[in-house]
């Protein structure tokens, strides 16, 4: 999905890396991407994959892209997903403090009007 960002935040773990306190390590670590967790938006486009959004619908972005199919997604721990593909919003993949963000479908909620 690609959207206009309409809302976004600065976290405690967004301040943490911007002033360099803390990076994280291994696949943890931080990767120089746009900040900016649980941003919300309008869908501008979908991909040929997606099934569950269209263009229009209101969204807001889980903070992390995860795997979906381990016990810990599953359970709804979504955050402690140990999937290498893992990667968090504005921490190892671009968050949304842009014009415009570009997320998986499964880490979108769909808002209500």
């Amino acid at each position: 999905l690609v959207w206009p960002v309409m809302a976004s935040t600065i976290s405690e773990t967004d301040i943490r890396a911007i002033y360099r306190q803390h990076l994280g390590t291994g696949a943890e670590k931080y990767r120089n991407v746009i900040a900016g967790h649980e941003p919300a938006g309008i869908v501008y486009s979908v991909g040929a994959g997606c099934r569950r959004l269209r263009e229009g619908d209101r969204v807001c972005v889980y903070d992390a892209s995860r795997c979906g199919q381990c016990g810990d997604c599953r359970r709804g721990y979504a955050i402690s997903c140990p999937a290498d593909s893992r990667a968090a919003y504005g921490w190892q993949r671009d968050g949304g403090m842009a014009q415009y963000m570009l997320a998986e479908e499964r880490d979108c909620l769909l808002l209500p009007e």
